[in-house]
């Protein structure tokens, strides 16, 4: 069979797999300073970090080589001479592993194409979103940036979300309400506010309040803000002769806890009793009662608080709690000994609060 001459400087690939072909014994091979010699031993027989044993012509002693010397650095061989058969399956190997390495090179730029092309949507889609005016006039409503905003939401929600919020016409009540429950009351807030202003419904008025409440005690360093736009929904100018006696106490509720969050306490109190004239349902009166007496609380009328805390019938921590937290130190403190004093078991959850 006719030897061939394997082109200098093979791959690493190609040498090691060379190596592993018994046809490579008795090859001769042409080093530049030690001339003409032949492979004598492959040490190890298979092993990517061969070393072959050459005997030369001129008489010198045997010399060992590293594969990578004897296949690819031209620097010490000018020719190593292999049968056909051998050749071949070289060059068929170095080809296929060309030929995946080109496939390889071609997924990876597919890769990073399809990455580049995602990440250009994506930025397109937010660029879009930040520059509609539906949006820009939500995020000012809700005192939030879209930074605030994508820390709890994908853009695909928000999105859909914002187009329900637009969309009331064609929308479900029920399914934007359920968002109110994932944390983000605010939207569902101007979804019924446009609601009432395609279509009046004092109702819409007054979940518009409560939702924007919902929002102020999820973020109270919005909380002013949000209080604000409850008690702009909960207007009693809107109330109309042919509203329920259920419409105008649940409408003078959210207001007077609106005013209530602002800290506005003579504003709400009237409002209570307001909602109180109004309200027939026993649920709901031990609310407003609860209401009243950390309004009595907060402006220091404690035995009247404490009357109508007895009327309220219920815990009152999430009325009266709030109050402790923004109220003075020292007047903290007194009205922690007073109700701790007058009726441990019902304030004992004070006790907290008192240092």
């Amino acid at each position: 069979m006719e030897d061939r001459i394997l082109p200098s400087r093979l791959s690493a690939a190609v040498a090691q797999g060379w190596c592993r072909f018994e046809e490579c014994l008795g090859q001769q091979v042409t080093h530049k300073t030690f001339g003409t010699g032949t492979i004598v031993e492959i040490d190890p027989p298979v092993n990517a970090g061969q070393e072959f044993r050459i005997d030369f012509a001129d008489g010198a002693s045997r010399k060992q080589f590293g594969v990578q010397k004897l296949l690819g650095d031209a620097g010490f061989f000018t020719a190593v001479t292999v049968p056909s058969a051998v050749y071949d399956r070289l060059v068929a190997g170095e080809a296929a592993r060309a030929q995946e390495q080109e496939q390889e090179r071609h997924r990876q730029a597919e890769i990073t194409a399809a990455a580049e092309q995602e990440a250009a949507r994506q930025q397109a889609e937010i660029d879009a979103f930040l520059t509609d005016p539906f949006v820009q006039t939500v995020y000012k409503r809700v005192g939030l940036t879209l930074g605030d905003i994508l820390k709890k939401w994908e853009l695909t929600q928000l999105a859909h979300l914002l187009r329900l919020t637009q969309d009331t016409d064609n929308t479900d009540r029920n399914e934007v309400e359920e968002y109110a429950k994932q944390e983000w009351p605010e939207l569902v807030a101007v979804y019924f506010e446009r609601r009432y202003a395609g279509s009046p419904n004092n109702w819409d008025r007054v979940k518009a309040s409560r939702y924007w409440r919902q929002s102020g005690r999820d973020h109270p360093h919005r909380r002013d803000l949000c209080a604000g736009n409850a008690l702009q929904n909960a207007d009693p100018a809107c109330l109309t002769a042919a509203d329920t006696k259920q419409l105008h106490a649940a409408l003078w509720t959210t207001r007077a806890a609106a005013l209530k969050d602002l800290a506005r306490y003579q504003e709400a109190e009237p409002c209570v009793h307001t909602a109180l004239s109004y309200e027939t349902r026993a649920n709901f009166r031990r609310v407003l009662y609860a209401m009243l007496s950390a309004i009595d609380f907060t402006m220091h009328r404690y035995d009247a608080g404490h009357k109508n805390a007895l009327l309220a019938q219920t815990d009152l921590r999430g009325e009266l709690e709030p109050t402790l937290l923004v109220i003075p130190d020292d007047k903290r403190r007194s009205l922690i000994e007073y109700l701790l004093k007058i009726d441990p078991a019902l304030y004992g959850w004070t006790h907290k609060y008192r240092n």
